[in-house]
């Protein structure tokens, strides 16, 4: 049950993020790119985290 609700927030929070860093980068705001970067970052840890645990549960 857990799994799936922090996947879904994280899902749900990328989503946005992604959204609202394009939209800033279109303003011409330089945060967009900060946020871009930023959520790019914590899809690449949670792809690492799932790949270490999935392992390790086998």
């Amino acid at each position: 049950m857990s799994e799936r609700a922090s996947r879904r927030t994280l899902e749900l929070f990328s989503i946005s993020a992604a959204l609202l860093s394009a939209l800033l980068i279109a303003m011409g705001n330089d945060a967009g790119y900060v946020l871009g970067f930023a959520v790019c970052t914590i899809l690449i840890l949670y792809i690492g985290f799932y790949a270490f645990y999935s392992r390790r549960a086998v």
